[in-house]
């Protein structure tokens, strides 16, 4: 049985099953009762799934760069996506910095809509992405760190997207900072 319109972008089906149960009245009958028991299972995914090995190695005073260039999102429920998160989640304040510009061609109309404290919020107008706009976007996410004397420690990012109906799992990132030893 098909559940309602409203319920179908979560793409859950109704499996029915019937109890039966036997009880005995008072005066020893037998009564048979019924009664039907309905469950939502589950089927499939409720949002998106992000996949892709994001391992990025930087050393003090490098350029930007992006920090997953292999993600891949897959959403049976929906050609498009509403938003996106990147987040360094051990952020240090003064030296993480994360990046996005887009394209112009192959981002549809993904813009900033914050970028605050190692979390960089995306958004498409109404949205009208595509997966495969979002792909192009979160490869296109850059990091840097600013300071001339890094806290080496390993960057964690997450990245998830959310097609109006649900975040998708997060997917990790790392980045290896290396820090260099100035000459005097």
């Amino acid at each position: 049985m098909k559940l309602g319109r409203w319920l179908a972008p979560l793409r859950h089906k109704l499996s029915r099953r019937l109890v039966t149960s036997r009880r005995r009245s008072p005066r020893s009958a037998s009564v048979a009762s019924e009664c039907r028991v309905e469950r939502l299972e589950a089927r499939g995914l409720l949002s998106a799934t992000l996949s892709g090995d994001g391992a990025l190695s930087v050393t003090e005073n490098d350029l930007a760069a992006a920090i997953n260039t292999g993600v891949s999102i897959s959403d049976t429920g929906s050609d498009t996506q509403v938003s996106g998160v990147v987040k360094i989640t051990n952020y240090v304040a003064g030296q993480d910095v994360l990046g996005f510009t887009n394209d112009g061609s192959t981002m549809g109309n993904i813009a900033v809509a914050s970028n605050v404290n190692g979390t960089l919020n995306l958004v498409s107008a109404g949205g009208t992405a595509t997966n495969a706009e979002w792909e192009a976007a979160l490869r296109a996410v850059t990091y840097t760190n600013t300071s001339d004397n890094p806290i080496a420690t390993v960057r964690n990012v997450t990245m998830t997207v959310n097609d109006g109906s649900g975040n998708s799992d997060a997917l990790a990132s790392k980045i290896d900072i290396r820090a260099v030893n100035d000459a005097p």
